[in-house]
């Protein structure tokens, strides 16, 4: 952001003659959008996911290439069984559920968001992609108005220790706080995940979920000690410790 505001008038002086009154005026808006920490994302309104191309904006978490992972993992499982019963807790923009439900047609799947806002902007994916009548996307803060049981459930949960939070990128700042704070230890939101996805979980079902490098080996063990089974960590491409997983009876 700093090199653009050393370089707003250069690039002004060089496009101010090449557009419209019109264009130039949009440019200078959006410039200024940029500058002041809004996400390119938040901009453009739209961000590529998988094999996805995703409606956002600033009342949803910017999915993000590390989070492809969870798609990957629960593809690997699914796999055996492509009718399975799945649930996306925490869902945002729809992105890792609807990146599912495009590869299992014959998927039933559940996505829930505290935030009604995030659900208006994953209804409209859903209906971009055809999925409104294989996802059912649900109101509810974690479990409250969960009811069903699955053979997978998948999380990308607010994982970042209350105070990381001010030291985050400036254009990080502006994404909602409540996708990204994850308590005093990080693991706030991820240890209620843990715990009640036991009540929700068929026998020998997987739980996925994301976490950041250093809580990966605590995540692990709060498994173990719920009762979860042939527990895993798994690295992103970075060979950081990205994503959670475990197996219950």
């Amino acid at each position: 952001m700093q090199s653009l505001q050393m370089n707003r008038t250069y690039l002004y002086a060089h496009l101010q003659d090449s557009l419209s009154e019109k264009e130039f005026s949009k440019y200078q808006a959006l410039l200024e959008q940029r500058i002041q920490g809004c996400p390119v994302a938040y901009i453009t309104g739209e961000k590529p996911f998988f094999t996805l191309s995703l409606e956002v904006n600033e009342n949803v978490l910017i999915p993000r290439p590390e989070t492809e992972l969870l798609v990957d993992l629960s593809v690997a499982f699914l796999q055996q069984q492509p009718s399975a019963h799945i649930l996306d807790v925490g869902t945002g923009s729809g992105a890792i559920a609807i990146a599912i439900g495009m590869l299992f047609p014959s998927a039933n799947i559940d996505a829930s968001d505290i935030s009604l806002q995030a659900l208006q902007v994953a209804t409209r994916n859903c209906e971009k992609y055809q999925l409104q009548n294989r996802l059912r996307l649900i109101h509810s803060d974690m479990f409250a108005n969960i009811t069903g049981t699955y053979n997978l459930i998948v999380s990308n949960p607010p994982y970042i220790p209350t105070s990381w939070l001010d030291s985050l990128p400036s254009d990080v700042k502006k994404e909602p706080r409540l996708a990204l704070d994850g308590g005093s230890d990080g693991l706030q939101v991820i240890e209620n995940l843990i715990r009640e996805s036991r009540n929700h979980l068929a026998k020998n079902g997987l739980l996925l979920f994301e976490v950041c490098d250093g809580l990966s080996e605590k995540c692990n063990q709060k498994m173990e000690n719920y009762g979860f089974h042939h527990c895993f960590i798994e690295d992103d491409l970075a060979g950081i410790h990205r994503i959670c997983g475990g197996y219950y009876d």
